[in-house]
């Protein structure tokens, strides 16, 4: 009976052994988890951000922005997103705090094109405010001068006719000889 409690002792302190080393890594695994969990949120927050500037640029080109401001906006959104894609790959390869510093460095970047695009979209549609003003004030003075232009127009044609035909003088017939 001996050898029976001993064999089985030495069963219970491998198990234990084995339970001990299974929360261990799990503790390591866990530190991980919770590490690539943070540098996943930190990316979601990057792409959110990636989001809300492309939104922004859709909607300064949509009121009619500039097109060579809009153009540098989304060269910039680009290499936002290629930033976000290394920040990936670094993080899946573990390198948790460069994947992190990149993308909080284009969560800048986002939000600075979110600010210029939302300048460019207010600027465009200040502007067109000021065309369709303009239009509206110009077509009724257009209208008013074409008006007075056709009147004084006949006016001064019907004279012209008026003072042609009172000057006319009647053709003398040569007389006929008797």
């Amino acid at each position: 009976m001996k050898y029976t409690l001993s064999a089985l002792g030495i069963v219970l302190l491998v198990l234990m052994a084995m339970l001990g080393a299974l929360a261990s890594l799990r503790g390591t695994l866990n530190a991980d988890a919770l590490a690539l969990s943070e540098g996943s949120k930190s990316i979601d927050d990057a792409s959110a951000e990636f989001k809300r500037g492309l939104k922004a640029v859709r909607e300064a080109e949509a009121a009619g922005a500039d097109r060579e401001r809009t153009a540098i906006l989304v060269e910039r959104l680009n290499s936002v997103l290629g930033m976000i894609d290394e920040a990936e790959s670094l993080l899946l390869k573990g390198n948790v705090t460069e994947a992190d510093a990149i993308a909080y460095q284009t969560i800048d970047i986002s939000k600075r094109i979110v600010l210029e695009a939302v300048e460019l979209r207010d600027e465009a549609s200040l502007r067109t405010y000021y065309e369709k003003i303009f239009t509206f004030g110009i077509v009724p003075v257009a209208s008013l001068l074409l008006t007075l232009g056709a009147h004084f127009g006949w006016k001064w044609w019907r004279r012209h006719e008026i003072d042609r035909i009172m000057r006319m003088e009647k053709k003398k017939e040569p007389e006929e000889e008797k």
